[in-house]
Formats: C-alpha cells, structure tokens, sequence
C-alpha cells in the first residue's frame, strides 16, 4: 500500500515536470517567432529608410543637375547677346571745310562741302558736292561691319580628354552592380541623341554610374557658338 502511494506520487511529479518543460518550450518558441518577426520588421524598415534615403539623394542630384544647366543655359544666352549687340551702324561726322585763295601767300585749302573763295577783297560763296569717295568708304565700312557680325552659329567638336577622365573615373570608382557584374566603356556619338547631356563632375558621375553595369556607352563634346568655346557637354548611357 505504501509502495503504490509512492509510485503514485513519483508519477504524477514526473507528469508535473513534463508539463512544466512543454510549457517552457512552448514560451521559448513563442519568444523566437517574435524575436524573428521584430527582426524582420527592423530589416524591412531599414531597407525602406535605405530606399527612401537613395531616391531623396537621387531627387536631390537631378534638382542640382537641373539648376546647373539652367545656369548654364543663362550664361549662353548672355554670351549671344552680347555678341549680337555689336552696333551695325557707323555715325557719319561731315565737317565742312572752306575752299580759299589768298593772294598774299598763294595759298589753298580744299572743300568736300559749302565753302566760300577770297579774292582780295571779294568773297564768293560757292557749292561744291560732297566727295563721292567717302561715300563709298563708308558703305565699304558698312558692308564690312554686317559680314563681321555674328550669326549664333552653334558648331560641335569631340572632346576626348574628357571621354577619358570620365572612363577613368569608372574605372577607379566602379559601382556595386559594375563589380558584381562586369562592365565594358565603349564611347558613342549617337548617345547624343537617346540621353541627356551633362556637365562632368565626380557626383554626377558616381550618381550616373549607381545602377549601370555590362556595355556602358559614353561620349563628350565642346560646344562652340560662332567659333567661341562655350562649354563641354558629356553623356553616358
């Protein structure tokens, strides 16, 4: 009788132990699913905050990339009005001179214009037409001037040097997708056409080259306006 009392209660504390471990098990899984859900909603938080970080940098550089050709575009149209502000017209200053005969010395001077001839005590006022040949100078002058005055000629010429620092800045500063991937710089004149041109610096670059990896395309130019340096334009694609 007492040997059952005790097997007894040896097996329901057997049973109490076992229950208390599922239980402790049961709240350690609990604790690990939750663990693992908060860990999650950290990861995905942060790789939104990234995202949210890179589109607020990429809205930020194309704001800047905005106003800097903008300003550029000023600086040209100022360039061309001053060069169109050349005067065209040449003023025409006609002194009149006097034609006169002294005969104490024997002495002339030549008229183009109304003058007067002294005789002794004489005087007589003649007409004379005004000379012919500083007409014809003038218009030569006038002509000359209008062939001289600018046309806002655009004209574009390769810029290699620059195709090659922006080639070796890739280079030096490849982007994670280059290096995962692999990338080829081949230039192409006829990116001109398909992208937007910009002026180089080395956040622009890093910006343009973030996502690019394989055959990457670029190409430089210096624009001219009426044979005048302007500025360089350099794309990529």
């Amino acid at each position: 009788m007492y040997v059952k009392k005790i097997t007894c209660f040896i097996s329901i504390a057997l049973m109490i132990i076992i229950l208390v471990v599922f239980g402790i098990i049961f709240k350690n899984k609990q604790l690990l699913i939750a663990t693992n859900k908060d860990t999650c909603i950290e990861e995905q938080n942060t790789i939104e905050s990234e995202d949210i970080i890179e589109t607020s940098q990429e809205k930020i550089s194309q704001v800047e990339e905005i106003k800097e050709d903008l300003l550029e575009e000023q600086e040209m149209i100022e360039a061309s009005k001053a060069i169109t502000s050349i005067p065209t017209t040449l003023e025409k200053e006609d002194k009149p001179t006097i034609t006169q005969y002294n005969n104490s010395n024997d002495t002339y001077s030549q008229n183009i214009t109304t003058g007067t001839i002294k005789s002794g005590t004489d005087e007589i006022k003649v007409d004379i037409k005004q000379n012919e040949t500083n007409i014809q100078n003038q218009e030569t002058k006038q002509e000359t001037v209008k062939k001289d005055t600018p046309k806002n000629i655009k004209s574009y010429v390769r810029n290699t040097t620059m195709e090659n620092t922006m080639k070796e800045y890739m280079e030096n500063n490849p982007s994670e997708y280059m290096q995962q991937y692999g990338f080829t710089i081949e230039p192409d004149s006829k990116i001109v056409n398909e992208t937007n041109q910009f002026s180089y610096t080395e956040y622009r670059m890093s910006a343009k080259i973030k996502h690019k990896f394989g055959t990457i395309k670029i190409y430089a130019q210096d624009v001219f306006l009426d044979g005048v340096y302007q500025f360089t334009e350099c794309f990529l694609l």
